[in-house]
């Protein structure tokens, strides 16, 4: 399954399509870039929701940029710290988690519950 991730970091609009690599419904989604970035193995990503209790649940997002090798590690790094900002993106994903809670929890949404 493809997903197309739409994104404005920072002063960059990212368009990313991903392949999903693994999944567990309401549970759990991971997810890399497609060809050819995804056989280059540079960058992953998963969101996740684990119950806390009877009424909370906390919901991660992670995202994943480099390689894990020494010499190609550092090229890798290089050239994603080009294209992506890192801090703008980590900015981007509390304000994306921060604006997901609310509206999860809004009264004005009527969501089923268990």
């Amino acid at each position: 399954r493809v997903v197309v991730f739409r994104e404005r970091v920072g002063r960059r609009n990212l368009r990313l399509p991903c392949v999903v690599t693994n999944s567990t419904r309401d549970r759990f989604v991971e997810y890399r870039p497609r060809q050819p970035l995804r056989m280059l193995r540079i960058a992953r990503g998963y969101f996740e929701i684990e119950r806390v209790d009877a009424t909370r649940a906390r919901f991660t997002a992670v995202v994943e940029i480099g390689v894990a090798t020494p010499i190609l590690g550092g090229v890798i790094d290089r050239i994603a710290r080009y294209w992506v900002d890192i801090p703008a993106l980590e900015h981007h994903m509390r304000d994306e988690a921060q604006n997901l809670g609310d509206a999860i929890t809004s009264q004005s949404h009527d969501l089923p519950r268990e």
